[in-house]
């Protein structure tokens, strides 16, 4: 039998992990602005191509999770065929927002030590 103390201190632990969590994206979708404003951040299904296939540089392709499947296989597709990291974070509103577009379903990050940061974050 559970008594009003047990139950509290899960909420406040249950509170507490939502609050991580928040936190943790926080920090992620600050990194994507800080990406973009330093022009290290491109958007798009066609401009994620054109860098999987013709950059030497370092990418990562960021796809929503809520992006359609039909783009998810072809971007991953193309990925693993020329040897590109991807990962799949987040939904399409919340990138729109921002980058004050309606939706954007993927992000390419161009920067190796943002790379770097959101792999070891995500």
């Amino acid at each position: 039998m559970t008594n009003n103390n047990e139950t509290s201190i899960e909420a406040a632990q249950n509170d507490l992990t939502q609050s991580n969590d928040s936190m943790k994206a926080n920090k992620i979708y600050g990194m994507f602005g800080i990406a973009r404003k330093a022009g290290k951040l491109v958007f798009g299904y066609d401009t994620a191509v054109s860098l999987i296939k013709g950059n030497d540089a370092e990418i990562l392709v960021i796809l929503a999770s809520d992006t359609s499947e039909k783009t998810k296989k072809n971007i991953i597709f193309e990925c693993e065929k020329y040897g590109r990291k991807y990962i799949e974070y987040g939904e399409k509103l919340v990138y729109g927002k921002i980058l004050n577009k309606k939706e954007v379903g993927v992000l390419t990050v161009t920067d190796k030590n943002i790379i770097s940061y959101l792999k070891d974050n995500l």
